[in-house]
């Protein structure tokens, strides 16, 4: 990732006031908090409503769109790129068939691949 993007996705995890190391699932949280906030429902920013305009409750709501579209489509190319390299290993690994995938042949089939029992609980 070049210092443009990675620039931007800073700034994209601070309009979602998170740190750059946030899990997708806290992205997510995030987002849905902050919509709910600045939405005109909120009874938060109703008693704030003197000091936020309409036209700037719709730019906030705009740039959190905007933060959590980016980061969700960061987030399923990583994901997307990483079926491929694990698809990638299996294709050059020689990894036997089973007709029954027990825990064992799911064992085995990891410890072939090199994955190691912590990256799958994820």
């Amino acid at each position: 990732m070049d210092i443009a993007n990675r620039e931007n996705f800073e700034h994209y995890f601070k309009i979602l006031e998170l740190e750059p190391h946030a899990s997708f699932s806290e992205i997510k949280s995030s987002y849905f908090h902050l919509k709910r906030l600045y939405s005109s429902a909120s009874p938060v920013l109703s008693t704030m409503m003197d000091d936020v305009s309409e036209e700037k409750r719709q730019s906030l709501l705009q740039e959190i769109e905007i933060a959590f579209q980016e980061l969700k489509q960061h987030f399923s190319s990583l994901e997307t790129e990483k079926q491929k390299n694990t698809a990638d290993r299996v294709a050059k690994k020689n990894i036997p068939e089973f007709e029954i995938f027990s825990g064992n042949a799911l064992k085995l089939t990891r410890e072939v691949l090199g994955v190691e029992l912590q990256e799958i609980a994820l």
